[in-house]
């Protein structure tokens, strides 16, 4: 499984670390596993924190899907904020297009380079 799922109880966030390749199928099933918890606090601050992994390789037609299979759990995300972090201009592309294709999501979606940039907008919220 490419995608580790921690809570960092000091910042109050959860991460969500890819290692590898992602594909359409690992982002659901972690979805799934966080926001179908019943422990888990849906105003929880997400960052997606793909710096080890890609989503370079996705294709367009895989992202869409990625969309309307996540749109099933959005009633289950509330109203919090989810950051992706990337290490190339490839996955900031990628993540860009996730936020385009989610752009109903409840919760708000931004992608960011630096982690410090990451954490100070999930701190807003």
């Amino acid at each position: 499984m490419p995608i580790e799922t921690t809570i960092d109880s000091v910042r109050g966030i959860v991460v969500q670390r890819v290692q590898g390749e992602l594909d359409s199928n690992d982002v659901i099933e972690a979805q799934k596993r966080l926001y179908l918890d019943p422990d888990h606090d849906p105003a929880l601050p997400v960052l997606w924190d793909t710096r080890e992994g890609s989503a370079s390789s996705m294709p367009f037609g895989e992202m869409e899907n990625l969309v309307d299979r996540s749109e099933k759990l959005w009633e289950n995300m509330g109203q919090g904020r989810t950051a992706i972090l990337v290490a190339s201009e490839a996955d900031f592309g990628m993540g860009r297009m996730y936020q385009a294709l989610a752009d109903q999501m409840p919760r708000r979606l931004a992608v960011f380079y630096d982690y410090e940039e990451a954490i100070a907008w999930l701190s807003e919220a």
